[in-house]
């Protein structure tokens, strides 16, 4: 039986699964962890902040950015004008230092709090599709008494809000995300749903208007690869070029560590974690802001500079539960920020061998004149050879082959001309040595 060609758009196709892989040998699959700056970037040091900044997330707004982050002010009940817990606002110009710059519209004169409720997560959406100006930044959250649900809101300028029917997403929370599917138009809830499962694991439930929300279905579980005792503490998808990408939160109960790995999914509804669950973003060293817990925050990468910025929130403490009495009433945390390569998050390394992969023939999207390759070298330390990649296209009843040239330089990207219009079904041959394959994307 023939294979029917893969459609293909003009955005990075990313190699983090076989899906557009039709034979491969003598390279490994990677994950790629980014690279971490080290000291926090923003740590609690108002009076409503208490000890610990926690739940995040960074939008693009107007050529800027905007971080909203939760603060735990571990006063007691009613102390002050601040409740337990604050949603506030920092903002920045390059998404690499932000300051907390009091707004007009705060809810409290002269800080930087968004909102002042009683809230244990939360996400934050701009949604530019939305004709409704009022409806522009969206927000759902486990508000009040988080086991009845997840309650939205909606906002015009992201500063001031509107709630929308209380537990609008029923049996949802605590840890919950929110994110939104531009392939199939709709909004989703990721959280638990104790009355479907008893452990932490991510229920999802789904709606096309912000306000009617579907029943809930199991999307991601552990599996065989995790250790019999660790849990989906939280987890938050978005689309990522050509396909879906998920931060997976894996709580360590024996050790109450929290580390994130990676998930991926071509349809949005069936996911796989990558690598054989190989951590992409660890727990900090002994001692670190980041040594027990580690969480991107809840938004796509930013992209700037040819890298992916991902901010995290860390903490130093345990989760607090049974034998770990020793830890302190509460738990610190701040933001951290790391760094990868534009499309990093896997890579196929072909080291002291050489390395083949073939793709499925693709159709394209639309005609195309260059292809672009995302590949770097494995190692660069001397007695190693240099970086040798060939590429060959088949198509249209020929092939034609090219061979990268190693630039000092480094660039994110070797483009190919193809030299003719190229259009239709055609597959991919790449020939690999000491070089770190990432993804490709034809343009025209």
């Amino acid at each position: 039986m023939t294979r029917q060609p893969v459609q293909i758009n003009a955005n990075s196709q990313l190699f983090v699964d076989d899906h557009l892989i039709a034979h491969k040998s003598g390279v490994h699959r990677r994950i790629n962890q980014p690279r971490k700056q080290g000291e926090p970037i923003l740590i609690a040091d108002q009076p409503w902040e208490g000890q610990s900044i926690l739940y995040s997330c960074v939008l693009e707004v107007d050529g800027a950015y905007r971080l909203y982050y939760k603060a735990k002010n571990w006063s007691p009940s009613g102390e002050g004008p601040y409740r337990s817990t604050t949603i506030n606002l920092a903002q920045s110009d390059d998404a690499l230092c932000f300051e907390k710059r009091p707004f007009p519209e705060s809810v409290c004169e002269g800080t930087n709090i968004v909102l002042n409720d009683a809230i244990d997560d939360y996400t934050i959406v701009l949604d530019e599709k939305d004709p409704d100006p009022d409806r522009r930044y969206k927000l759902l959250s486990s508000r009040g008494n988080w086991r009845e649900g997840l309650t939205p809101a909606t906002s015009s300028d992201g500063l001031q809000w509107i709630w929308g029917k209380p537990h609008a997403v029923r049996y949802f929370g605590d840890r919950m995300s929110y994110w939104y599917d531009p392939v199939r138009e709709q909004h989703v809830a990721w959280s638990r749903n104790l009355k479907i499962h008893p452990k932490r694991i991510v229920v999802e439930s789904t709606s096309e208007d912000f306000e009617s929300w579907s029943y809930p279905r199991i999307a991601m579980m552990t599996n065989s690869l995790d250790h019999p005792e660790s849990q989906i503490y939280g987890s938050y998808g978005f689309w990522y070029e050509s396909l879906y990408l998920a931060y997976v939160e894996i709580y360590e109960v024996a050790h109450q560590r929290l580390h994130t790995q990676l998930a991926s999914s071509r349809d949005g509804e069936n996911w796989q974690r990558l690598c054989d669950n190989d951590v992409f973003l660890p727990c900090g060293d002994h001692g670190a802001f980041d040594t027990y817990w580690i969480v991107p925050t809840f938004n796509p990468p930013v992209v700037a500079g040819g890298k992916m910025l991902i901010h995290y929130g860390g903490r130093p403490d345990p989760h607090k539960q049974a034998n770990f009495e020793h830890v302190p009433p509460g738990m610190g945390g701040a933001l951290g920020l790391s760094e990868l390569r534009v499309d990093g998050f896997v890579s196929l390394d072909a080291t002291g061998r050489p390395g083949t992969v073939q793709t499925h023939p693709m159709n394209l999207d639309g005609e195309a004149r260059f292809l672009n390759v995302n590949v770097c070298p494995f190692n660069q330390r001397p007695g190693y050879e240099p970086m040798d990649v060939e590429v060959s296209i088949d198509g249209a009843g020929s092939t034609r082959m090219w061979k990268i040239e190693p630039d000092d330089s480094d660039p994110l990207w070797y483009q190919i001309d193809l030299g003719e219009p190229t259009r239709g079904a055609v597959s991919l041959t790449f020939r690999l040595k000491n070089a770190r394959l990432y993804s490709f994307k034809f343009t025209d």
